[in-house]
């Protein structure tokens, strides 16, 4: 079976289709682990940690990693976050 439809220029496509069943898969996974058996960190050692960052580590350091396990950003957004994000409110 074949659909013809347009692209954003106004050009006919056929797009060949060897179904029409649209349903979404339920795949059952492994549910017995977390992200290859890690497991969550409780608040003691969470409070822990983050006591000895700023004990024995830089400041900045110790404020990434509190700041990561309170909000549960990702690294990758707080090594992003800038002054000027903070002057203009865009992290509060």
């Amino acid at each position: 079976m074949t659909l013809q439809t347009h692209d954003r220029h106004g050009f006919a496509r056929k797009i060949a289709v060897d179904s029409t069943d649209l349903t979404i898969r339920n795949i059952r996974s492994d549910r017995t682990t977390l992200e290859g058996g890690l497991l969550p960190v409780s608040r003691k050692v969470r409070d822990q940690l983050i006591n000895a960052a700023y004990k024995h580590s830089s400041e900045e350091f110790a404020l990434m990693l509190d700041l990561g396990f309170r909000t549960g950003m990702r690294i990758q957004t707080i090594c992003g976050l800038t002054l000027n994000a903070a002057r203009y409110g865009l992290c509060r």
